[in-house]
């Protein structure tokens, strides 16, 4: 169905707008940025097509993407569950990837609810309709163009970081404790902030205080010194900070992975750890914040 052909009960019925950025918009953009320019065309096709725009109830706007899967994404899933009402007549987008670039399942997941709910999705370019054979391919088509290209730009972006890690940048998108991330050229690293004593001070206690994880925490907490997370200190996060090879002056990558396996039917995401032979430590370019001695006394113990 070509979308200059709407019909005027199809233009009285409720229409949804669905935003979100995708790697191929403009990086140097922010994701408002790129959600208000798009938000704007696409409402200008409402006034042209239905004849109004789309009232800000309806608009979903996917600010923070947990990943690419519908499960890690809220907005969509309010969208889905939204169609099901038989007054709604369709989505609005700017391309059908931005409703998925996911696996197969999801984007068979999709489809299916589109068509069993005759949810139209409208794009600038073409209004695709599920019930119609050679519409659902069209659709289809684009949704395995937008899963290659994000399979490949994410073998691009791998390897990227792997270089990076190999050049002793510091990758993660979390903050490490007793540092803060700093860019030098384009190069992002760290250096000491105000808790870095702490941390020297934990190396110390464990090493040559002899204090167990929980007697460092207490005392910490005895203390009032703040952990990064949390109002108090525990065990596991001393140890973690007492095996952490950053404080040694060092990077790390593919420490831990997330794997997907099956298990009673269900799909079960995990954190483990990964071999010995599969985890990247290079030379960073931060300072560490203890010396090399006290840091391999502290992985002897």
């Amino acid at each position: 169905m070509p979308y200059n052909v709407l019909s005027v009960e199809l233009k009285n019925q409720i229409w949804l707008m669905y935003l979100r950025k995708s790697r191929q918009d403009d990086p140097n953009e922010s994701v408002e940025e790129v959600l208000a320019k798009h938000e704007a065309i696409l409402q200008e096709w409402a006034r042209r097509e239905l004849g109004h725009e789309i009232p800000e109830d309806c608009i979903y706007r996917e600010i923070i993407s947990g990943g690419e899967s519908i499960d890690e994404r809220e907005e969509i899933r309010k969208v889905l569950a939204r169609i099901e009402d038989p007054r709604v007549a369709g989505i609005i987008c700017r391309d059908p990837q931005r409703l998925t670039r996911g696996s197969l399942e999801d984007c068979g997941r999709l489809i299916s609810t589109l068509k069993y709910t005759s949810t139209l999705v409208a794009t600038q370019m073409m209004t695709y309709d599920m019930n119609n054979k050679m519409e659902r391919k069209f659709f289809e088509n684009e949704l395995m163009r937008g899963r290659d290209f994000l399979d490949y730009t994410k073998e691009v972006l791998l390897q990227g970081r792997i270089a990076a890690i190999k050049r002793g940048c510091y990758i993660s998108s979390q903050v490490l404790y007793g540092y803060r991330k700093v860019v030098i050229g384009k190069d992002h690293t760290l250096e000491p902030d105000e808790n870095a004593d702490i941390v020297r001070m934990i190396f110390d206690l464990y090493v040559n205080h002899d204090m167990t994880y929980y007697q460092i925490a207490c005392r910490l907490n005895d203390m009032g010194a703040k952990p990064q997370k949390g109002d108090k200190w525990d065990k596991s996060s001393i140890r973690w900070m007492l095996r952490n090879v950053h404080y040694d002056g060092k990077v790390c990558f593919n420490r831990v992975k997330r794997i997907t396996s099956i298990e009673n039917g269900e799909r079960v995401t995990r954190s483990l750890m990964q071999p010995e032979e599969e985890i990247i430590i290079a030379e960073g370019k931060h300072q560490p914040l203890v010396d090399h001695e006290t840091f391999m006394k502290a992985q002897e113990k």
